[in-house]
């Protein structure tokens, strides 16, 4: 009967023994959901009002709004604008823009004729980094390649362009 009970007890202690050789801790994790990036055009790019002659050439705009022309385009003092976008989101994070990487054709009313638009340049305050959650300001230009009078006949010629704006 010793030898019973014995066994009995060392079953208990044995199979109830608690091994101190391991512990268990909680651990922390988080996410954060930040703001969708908000865009508004706050001006659209304006080439304003030229004339193409014999040879046609280029109207250039540059982000800071300044305009040059090349070949033989005579233009008018009218105002001329880059694009202005105005871009809000998370403070501390890298603004990117994606600009079109192929042609952007732009119409004349009559559906038929049309100029393009390439060699797209962006101007980001600050090098695209947020530093507060203020709004950035987004300027954009680019080339549009005129053709002569013939092909580009008077008119207004109108597009779109599309423009991705993305944090890093």
């Amino acid at each position: 009967m010793n030898t019973f009970k014995s066994f009995v007890f060392f079953f208990i202690v044995f199979t109830h023994l608690t091994s101190f050789g391991q512990v268990t801790s909680i651990a922390t994790t988080y996410a954060e959901v930040v703001p969708i990036i908000s865009v508004t055009e706050i001006q659209q790019l304006n080439f304003g009002q030229f004339s193409p002659l014999a040879n046609g050439g280029s109207v250039t705009i540059s982000p800071q709004g300044n305009r040059t022309t090349n070949g033989s385009i005579i233009v008018t003092e009218n105002p001329v604008h880059q694009g202005v976008f105005s871009v809000s989101g998370t403070q501390d994070n890298k603004l990117n823009v994606l600009l079109p990487n192929a042609p952007v054709y732009i119409y004349h009313h009559n559906g038929v004729n049309f100029m393009y638009l390439d060699n797209w340049k962006v101007d980001m305050p600050n090098g695209g980094y947020s530093e507060s959650s203020k709004n950035f300001i987004v300027n954009i230009g680019s080339t549009l390649h005129v053709a002569p009078i013939e092909s580009n006949p008077i008119g207004l010629y109108i597009g779109s362009y599309p423009v991705v704006f993305f944090y890093n």
